[in-house]
């Protein structure tokens, strides 16, 4: 059962809260475009479909905790000072994403632009900053004693299909449809559970240096980086 928490959390976290964070950091640029070049149609539709992608996932995004709670519980870490750290901080990213992401790109959208765009971009890069501190606490969890010996790399298989998944969809689309709304979806997952299995390649207990370069690799890193790990005994576990 816990793996299939922890499963559903992390896909819950990549899917989710990816496209939020990529979305929003683009919606001050896409604003500023939209009106070099006049307010055109394509530009507003633009910014409104980035707005509107921060607010579907950002209700998606309730997964995340929910699941993760119940990952923590199950595993017994609740009472564990990086996991509680975890938590405020995820319950300030939520707030700044609340109260003033969303109500900012709003403004924006309603025309009201008095020093707006330049406070959004503010913080929107604190909204990220707080999501990429959970992410390193949530892979790293300093001072966390579970698992022992024992590697799970779950998180790490579930980070690389999804980031195979989603370049196959990409390449498909450039090569047939060439949508934009899958373009602005699927973009963003992408990228970051490319992140996210770069960064739990370099942080396996059996990490090499081939394992941690061909993380690098987009698409099939991944999956290449956990079969390079599968073949590496723990230190002191032999030769």
């Amino acid at each position: 059962m816990t793996k299939v928490l922890l499963s559903l959390h992390v896909l819950a976290a990549i899917v989710a809260v990816g496209p939020v964070t990529v979305a929003a950091s683009m919606f001050p640029a896409a604003v500023r475009r939209a009106h070099a070049a006049g307010a055109d149609a394509a530009s507003v539709a633009s910014v409104r479909l980035l707005h509107r992608i921060c607010r579907v996932y950002a209700v998606l995004g309730l997964a995340v905790p929910v699941f993760g709670f119940a990952t923590a519980s199950s595993l017994g870490v609740l009472t564990d000072a990086w996991l509680i750290v975890s938590i405020g901080l995820t319950a300030l990213a939520a707030g700044v994403l609340a109260l003033a992401v969303l109500p900012g790109q709003e403004r924006l959208l309603n025309g009201v632009d008095d020093g707006t765009t330049a406070r959004l971009g503010m913080v929107t890069g604190v909204f990220n900053l707080l999501w990429a501190v959970v992410t390193v606490l949530m892979i790293v969890r300093p001072g966390s004693t579970t698992g022992g010996v024992t590697v799970n790399r779950q998180p790490l298989r579930i980070a690389a299909a999804v980031e195979l998944a989603t370049l196959v969809v990409l390449l498909g689309n450039v090569l047939t449809v060439h949508l934009p709304a899958i373009s602005s979806l699927a973009g963003p997952v992408h990228g970051c559970a490319y992140l996210f299995t770069v960064v739990a390649a370099a942080r396996d207990p059996r990490r090499t240096l081939p394992a941690t370069l061909v993380a690098w690799l987009p698409g099939i890193g991944g999956l290449l980086a956990l079969r390079l790990l599968a073949r590496t005994p723990l230190e002191g576990q032999g030769t």
